[in-house]
């Protein structure tokens, strides 16, 4: 088809404004440790999964929808599990 259609599903990113929620760095430090690779997403990991979109490796990928979360995060639960 001449048309395809895919979504980005992203999850925890860092932006300038992730202080106004998370707080100072060791806030954005912590939070970043709860996800499976270690870190919050960084807008360019966001920007890269749509270029891969956008771009001719992507020429078979259609109804997609793609993950950037780093692996997700732990359920609420985890905290309050002993």
């Amino acid at each position: 088809p001449k048309v395809r259609v895919n979504a980005v599903t992203v999850g925890l990113v860092v932006t300038e404004q992730a202080h106004l929620f998370y707080g100072d760095e060791a806030g954005i430090r912590a939070v970043g440790e709860t996800v499976p690779l270690g870190r919050m997403a960084e807008p360019g990991d966001v920007g890269d999964v749509c270029l891969f979109l956008a771009s001719p490796l992507a020429r078979y990928v259609s109804g997609a929808n793609i993950v950037v979360h780093g692996g997700g995060e732990l359920p609420r639960y985890m905290d309050a599990a002993t």
